[in-house]
Order: C-alpha cells, then structure tokens, then sequence
C-alpha cells in the first residue's frame, strides 16, 4: 500500500473549503482572509500560503476550536488571550501540512459584534477547493489586506504587499470606502492607504489611533509588546501577564534576539540578553513617544 503526502498547494484550498463547510453545517459565520482568495480577486500579489486565516465572532472561537479539535486538530501553545498581543488561536494537524488561524478580532478594526456584521454583510463567494468561499467584499478586503501589510511595516514582504495593494489592485470609491471604514473603526489604522491612494484635504480630521495599534507597529519582537501591555494593561490583567512571563511555555515568554544554544559561552549569553533588552527598551521608549504624540 502507497500513500502520498498533501503538497502545502493542495492542503491551503482543500483545508480552507473543508473549513468552510464545517463552519456552515454548524452554523458558524464565517470570512476567510488573505490567501490565495484574496489573490483570485486581485488584492494580494501571487505568493503561497502557508496557512488558513478565518475570522469568526469571538463568541463561536471556542466552538470552532472545539469542531476542529474532534477531526484531530489541535492548539499552538495554550491559546491565552494576552491584552495585545493574541488576536487569533493557531491549530495544527498531524497530516496537514498547514496550520489553521481562527482570528476572533483583526487588529485596526473594531472587534465587536456589529463591526463583523458590517463585514460579514458585504461578503462575497470565491470558487476554491470545490466550494464557494466566503471572503470579505471589495472594501473589507482592502481592509483587511491593508492593515495586515501596515501592522508590521518593517518586514519587506509587507512592504511590497502594501505596494502592490495601492498600485495594483483595485481601489474603491472614496466615499464608499471610507464610510465602511469608519463603521468597523479601522480608518485611523488605514490612514497610510488613503493618503496614499485618494488626495486628502489637509483639514481632515482623522481620528487618533488606539494604543494597541501604536504597539503593534512599534514592537518589532513579542517581547517588546509585552512590555506595551504590561504599561497599558489594568492591574489584573498586569498580573495575568506578569504570572505568564514565569510559566515555560512556547510562545507567551520574553524571547532572545537569537536562540540561545546549550553550549553557548556565559558572554555570549550576557550579550544575547543585552541585545534583547536593549531592543525592547528602544522599542518600548519609542511606543510612549508615539502615544504622546497621537494625543495632541
């Protein structure tokens, strides 16, 4: 007896329309985001996926997680919800070459209920793996496709993935576009994209970004966020963050700059943690200074 493995182009289709589908048989609304959907409708620039972003109400991650969990998908990590620095659950599967993100918010945009009502509303349906796809409509995709490239705007794919969107793909009409941004909260997070796409007048009042935007594109390493959070968390929550930095666990601790081997020199090790707290001090510096600025 042969077997042959799923090629990682095979699985991110096929997972996403077996996705899809148990997600409508449970009665689970349900965008799926980026990927190669986003690339059918001409807002991502052809590239492979490595894995399956979704976006659900926060109330039916669990359930979702739960459905997944009976198929013999299983979670990253604990799946914590920290105060900035967690916005989807990760899963994987043992014969699945790609994971599965279940985001339950998206960070620039509102994640209240009504905010993905407006999205989900204006969904459309791309072919894919044999099914239709639910995805977001032409303004929720430049949304979505926009903020992703802008959260971290240091990395060179998200840079050419934010060229492409505003050279390339289809922009939509001002008004329409900035009305659907201001209903889900995203339009001071896609500031960068209407200024540069649409002629703005300088009298225009945009809104002020939230601090947890300021972080996200400010901290270039977990680290760094964490310690955002720490300063901009309430004092329980400072306390939940605080008791996770002393528990090992892949994904919810302070991390090096560079993996720290067995056999590394007691100075190696010394410059490793300086470089580390050094980034996340310079960093954490520049996100008060940002926030201090979105003030005025």
């Amino acid at each position: 007896m042969t077997t042959s493995e799923l090629r990682l182009s095979e699985a991110v289709p096929l997972g996403t329309a077996f996705l899809q589908e148990l997600c409508r048989n449970n009665g689970i609304p349900a965008l799926f985001l980026k990927g190669p959907a986003a690339t059918i409708l001409g807002f991502r620039p052809g590239q492979p996926s490595t894995d399956i972003d979704v976006l659900v109400r926060k109330k039916d991650k669990d359930k979702a997680v739960a459905l997944l969990g009976t198929m013999g998908w299983n979670l990253r990590g604990e799946g914590w919800e920290e105060f900035y620095s967690s916005h989807s659950v990760t899963l994987f599967h043992s014969q699945w070459p790609c994971d599965i993100d279940i985001h339950y918010r998206f960070p620039g945009m509102s994640s209240t209920a009504h905010a993905f009502d407006v999205l989900y509303s204006e969904r459309q349906s791309v072919p894919l793996g044999g099914r239709d796809i639910d995805v977001p409509g032409p303004l929720g995709s430049v949304c979505f496709q926009a903020l992703h490239a802008l959260r971290n705007p240091w990395i060179s794919s998200q840079k050419f993935n934010f060229t492409f969107l505003v050279n390339e793909a289809p922009a939509p009409a001002f008004d329409s576009l900035l009305a659907f941004s201001q209903e889900i909260d995203a339009l001071a997070a896609m500031k960068p994209y209407f200024t540069a796409v649409y002629t703005m007048p300088d009298s225009f009042a945009w809104p002020r970004p939230s601090r947890e935007w300021l972080a996200r594109t400010t901290a270039k390493t977990r680290g760094s966020i964490r310690l955002m959070e720490l300063i901009d968390a309430p004092w329980h929550e400072k306390i939940q963050i605080l008791k996770r930095q002393f528990t090992p666990s892949s994904g919810t601790t302070l991390e090096f700059q560079t993996p720290i081997s067995g056999t590394s020199s007691l100075l190696d090790r010394l410059k490793d943690c300086l470089v580390t707290i050094t980034s996340f001090t310079r960093e954490t510096v520049q996100y008060l200074c940002n926030r201090r600025t979105s003030t005025k």
